[in-house]
């Protein structure tokens, strides 16, 4: 068998999108926008971010991420955060979105997550800073963050890794 295209270009059957998109339309306003900003956020998202996003208090959004488990069975907790309960349904999220609020939920993640862990910067953070400064159209804030996976790269000998980041930094200028 030879894969003919890559599987992100075929795209999601339109059954799976129609029934996915029906178990969405069950949910109340406030539960879809959360669910838009968790899917900007990824697969896995923690209701923090959701909090400083929507500017909402956390224990209503610990409420509504439970009904939406409970009752709708969309996300499931793992640990102390969430995750989509099967990538197809952060995909349909994620894909129906308007580009330019995809670009602002981007932008303010960024700014969540660069005010919530500014304390303990690790790789990963690094890495999902400057994804989310790219995506939210903060190509400076980006750069910043992908010279310093470069530098901690080099710091480990790993070359092709610190030419990648230094190379997507050069592409966000």
């Amino acid at each position: 068998w030879v894969l003919s295209a890559l599987s992100e270009k075929i795209g999601i059957p339109s059954k799976v999108h129609e029934v996915i998109v029906r178990r969405i339309s069950r949910l109340g306003h406030e539960e879809i926008k959360l669910l838009d900003v968790a899917a900007v956020s990824g697969y896995h998202f923690a209701h923090d971010t959701l909090c400083g996003v929507l500017t909402l208090d956390p224990a209503v959004v610990l409420a509504m991420l439970s009904e939406i488990e409970q009752r709708h069975r969309l996300i499931r907790s793992v640990d102390s955060a969430f995750e989509f309960a099967h990538h197809k349904i952060r995909e349909v999220i994620y894909g129906d979105l308007p580009e330019e609020l995809k670009r602002i939920y981007h932008a303010r993640i960024a700014d969540c997550l660069e005010k919530a862990l500014a304390e303990k910067i690790s790789d990963s953070y690094m890495a999902d800073m400057a994804f989310h400064s790219i995506e939210g159209g903060l190509p400076e804030k980006a750069f910043e963050y992908l010279i310093r996976l470069g530098e901690k790269a080099v710091e480990m000998s790993a070359n092709t890794d610190a030419v990648d980041y230094l190379n997507k930094a050069l592409e966000a200028t």
